[in-house]
């Protein structure tokens, strides 16, 4: 059967297709990152015990068997030309470059204002035990991060931007929105649907419940950019300044007095820029479903 024939697959064993390979890679993620571990003597059981270099290594391992290449092999037995699937031969506008930047900064006192909301959230005591879990899991992913930043020599900086900007952004987009959200439009037949379904599964597989609103919202932004725009290499962009300027952010406070003011929201005192900050994202947003409207 070829690439031809392949096309017109129903959109449901596409996405089948693609989980059953993003599983795969998982599991050889992971067996791999296990193997590099006893040969480097790392351990396996906690973070605060593993280098740096371990660290970084088992994360590009992790990311390129688990999201790279399942998406890689899913265009190719599905689609072929992975450039124009992905609408990355598209002339890109420099207007959206521009506004994408920008946006970047514009909806960060609005993301802290989600993640404020998100930690206002109080589980019954039913589920005191999922609670638990989803604390261990936020502070063993805030441990690897603070163990990253901490290194400010400029191989770690540049290590750093490497994974968690530059193959993050690459990969991820190429996964969530150049495979993934296109397969669920093709199944629901409505743009906003795939988008908020993609954006809701890009934030649960980050297994960041304290960080679930706000990066839903983030992968909507990166969904409809890629949508508006006609190519992802505009999502790529604004998810690489997104994750850039965070992890610039925090390696230049840390171990500083101002680093603790970071994440220390509060409502009253950041109220109007929160306030701006939306009305803003809004105007941006509104300017680029202009721009749209106007070349269609």
């Amino acid at each position: 059967m070829n690439n031809n024939s392949l096309k017109n697959t129903g959109g449901l064993p596409q996405l089948l297709f693609l989980c059953l390979l993003s599983l795969s890679g998982l599991i050889l993620g992971a067996f791999l990152s296990f193997f590099l571990a006893t040969s480097m003597g790392e351990s396996v059981q906690s973070p605060d015990g593993q280098s740096l270099l371990f660290i970084r290594l088992s994360q590009i391992i992790t990311t390129v068997c688990w999201l790279l290449i399942p998406s890689s092999l899913y265009i190719a037995i599905f689609h072929g030309d992975s450039s124009s699937y992905l609408k990355l031969d598209k002339k890109q506008s420099v207007l959206y470059i521009i506004l994408a930047i920008v946006l970047v900064v514009v909806i960060q006192p609005t993301v802290e204002f989600l993640s404020y909301l998100n930690e206002l959230i109080v589980f019954p005591d039913s589920l005191r035990g999922l609670e638990t879990t989803f604390k261990e899991w936020r502070d063993s992913s805030e441990s690897i991060i603070q163990k990253l930043i901490a290194d400010k020599s400029l191989l770690g900086i540049v290590s750093n931007l490497f994974v968690i900007a530059v193959l993050a952004a690459f990969v991820e987009e190429i996964f969530f929105r150049g495979c993934l959200q296109q397969i669920f439009l093709r199944i629901v037949k409505n743009k906003h649907i795939a988008v908020w379904i993609t954006a809701t599964i890009f934030s649960a597989v980050h297994f960041d419940f304290y960080g679930f609103l706000p990066r839903v919202l983030l992968g909507a932004i990166l969904g409809y950019l890629f949508v508006w725009s006609g190519t992802l290499w505009i999502s790529i962009i604004f998810h690489f300044v997104n994750n850039s300027l965070s992890i610039i952010v925090q390696q230049i406070y840390y171990g500083t007095a101002e680093y603790d003011k970071l994440d220390n929201f509060n409502l009253h005192d950041d109220f109007i820029y929160v306030a701006l900050s939306i009305l803003f994202t809004f105007l941006i947003v509104y300017i680029l479903r202009k721009k749209v409207r106007v070349k269609n």
